[in-house]
């Protein structure tokens, strides 16, 4: 099995499933949500349990929902910050590798990429997740279509950047995700 851990809480709660995908997370545009979740024995007999389906799929609704929030008023949901916030961190440590196998242009146009994924895949998640959860939404979801996003600020390095950032932890929290209603 792989792609999940399951965390066992030290108080006796309930075990948690953590799904993760280091290689693929970010990867389509139009993945389906229930995408292979047949292939994995505990995966396939949670999902046919309806409570545990229909507590995964409005998860996904709420997830997406939450991960486009806006800070304030219009502007880049949470998850985009984020990813802007350590892309901006990593970005002198990348320009200034010396065995990097990729161009530092290679490493901005795939945080432009992962900028536009993250403005275009949530509404798709939320169509597709309400499809799977009634009957009477719309059964198809209009795939999302590549967006052309400006860069938010030049990802520039230079070298106090770098030994900064290797000297310590950053100075700046990490943004937190909006709260649960």
């Amino acid at each position: 099995m792989n792609n999940f851990f399951l965390y066992r809480f030290r108080d006796g709660s309930p075990a948690r499933l953590l799904p993760w995908d280091a290689d693929h997370s970010f990867w389509a545009l139009d993945e389906p949500v229930d995408h292979r979740l047949d292939t994995n024995v505990l995966v396939r007999r949670v999902m046919e349990i309806p409570a545990l389906r229909r507590l995964y799929l409005e998860t996904l609704v709420s997830t997406a929902r939450a991960i486009t929030e806006a800070a304030a008023g219009d502007g880049p949901g949470w998850l985009e910050r984020e990813a802007e916030r350590l892309a901006a961190l990593i970005a002198p440590a990348v320009a200034a590798d010396p065995v990097s196998p990729f161009p530092f242009a290679e490493f901005e146009g795939n945080v432009l990429g992962l900028r536009g994924l993250l403005r275009t895949r949530p509404a798709y998640i939320e169509c597709a997740a309400r499809a799977l959860l009634d009957v009477d939404a719309p059964q198809s979801c209009p795939l999302p279509s590549p967006v052309e996003i400006p860069a938010a600020s030049p990802l520039t390095a230079n070298t106090g950047e770098v030994e900064r950032a290797m000297s310590g932890p950053p100075s700046e929290s990490p943004s937190e995700p909006p709260s649960d209603r």
